[in-house]
């Protein structure tokens, strides 16, 4: 496994909260399981997938967020980017709006131009 750095691996301590002991645990019922000698992750994941589904919904869960958040922020990016060929142009100040959480987050916003 390559060596990630201290900062990889705290991204990867924080997406497994649970003990290694549960993991290996698992991870050898997984392999059980698996009734052929070679096998793709794929096969892996799958079985891990049937085994332990509300776990694995429980982790897809967790990142779908983050994973929205990065899809949101480059659209952000590309929004401010191209603002002048849509044509649109970011007012001044920040915007309060309820997020996914159901927090208020304060976000600029924008309004359109005549072309």
């Amino acid at each position: 496994m390559p060596n990630r750095g201290a900062e990889g691996s705290k991204k990867i301590s924080i997406v497994m909260k649970k003990s290694k002991d549960l993991w290996l645990h698992q991870f050898r019922e997984v392999l059980n399981s698996i009734n052929d000698e070679q096998f793709t992750s794929y096969d892996f994941i799958g079985k891990f997938c049937k085994l332990y589904e509300s776990e694995w919904k429980e982790l897809l869960n967790r990142h779908a967020v983050k994973a929205k958040q990065k899809v949101n922020a480059y659209i952000a990016r590309m929004l401010s980017l191209y603002a002048k060929d849509i044509p649109v142009r970011k007012r001044e100040g920040l915007k309060p709006v309820k997020n996914i959480h159901a927090s208020t987050s304060r976000v600029h916003w924008w309004e359109k131009r005549s072309k």
